[in-house]
């Protein structure tokens, strides 16, 4: 029963997911999205590092006293397999699954009301994100970036990112950007956005200055670089 179950959860999220009307756009730590997004995002990428570990372990060891200390759960997940035994994992953030834990609950037996004395939990009706052939697709952001440490990975690498950007684009003088990156958590995300981009290299500098004279963006040259 629980397999069926997790089924319809996995056929409910791709239905989402999937609109003939709507394309799946490239998710960006940068933008600020809604409670459901129809996004993905290669499983290469550098921000997912903890999902690319957890889709490419082979032997995940079991745990029968894992529900021990359930404050500790931050997701749950499913493994599928198709017929020809390619993967697809779905996850969903912990938060339905663990928190009837906190209520009392009855049922009917033997013509009387009962507590039932186990603890219970309770599956969702669909996954926030899944994983298969090589990327992510997501349909609520929030629990993908909550479950993939997005944020304590976004500043981890904050300063090494803003290093990376100063390397492409030698033209400009970013060392006040690191001060202000610091202690701004979406000034990191929108250097992690710029960091993963390829193009940076082919950024010329007149199409830059040009571009910050349309923006009335104040530019000055110090030392040759902007």
């Amino acid at each position: 029963e629980v397999q069926a179950a997790l089924k319809e959860m996995l056929a409910a999220t791709v239905e989402s997911l999937f609109d003939p009307e709507e394309s799946i756009e490239e998710f960006s730590p940068a933008e600020k999205y809604g409670p459901t997004e129809r996004l993905r995002i290669a499983i290469s990428s550098e921000m997912v590092a903890k999902h690319r570990q957890v889709f490419e372990t082979t032997n995940l060891a079991t745990d029968t006293n894992g529900l021990g200390d359930v404050e500790k759960i931050v997701s749950y997940f499913a493994i599928f397999r198709d017929r020809a035994a390619q993967k697809l994992m779905a996850f969903r953030r912990a938060m339905q699954f663990k928190g009837i834990l906190k209520k009392k609950l009855i049922r009917f037996s033997d013509d009387a009301l009962r507590i039932i004395p186990d603890d219970v939990f309770k599956l969702d009706t669909d996954f926030d994100f899944i994983v298969c052939d090589g990327q992510i697709l997501i349909w609520r952001p929030s629990g993908f970036v909550f479950t993939a440490g997005m944020d304590e990975h976004v500043a981890a690498c904050a300063m090494q990112n803003v290093d990376h950007i100063a390397k492409d684009i030698a033209c400009v003088d970013f060392s006040g950007l690191k001060k202000f990156v610091e202690g701004h958590k979406m000034g990191m995300r929108l250097v992690a956005a710029i960091r993963s981009r390829t193009d940076l290299a082919m950024i010329s500098r007149n199409q830059l200055k040009r571009e910050c004279k349309d923006s009335k963006i104040e530019v000055t040259e110090k030392n040759g670089k902007l």
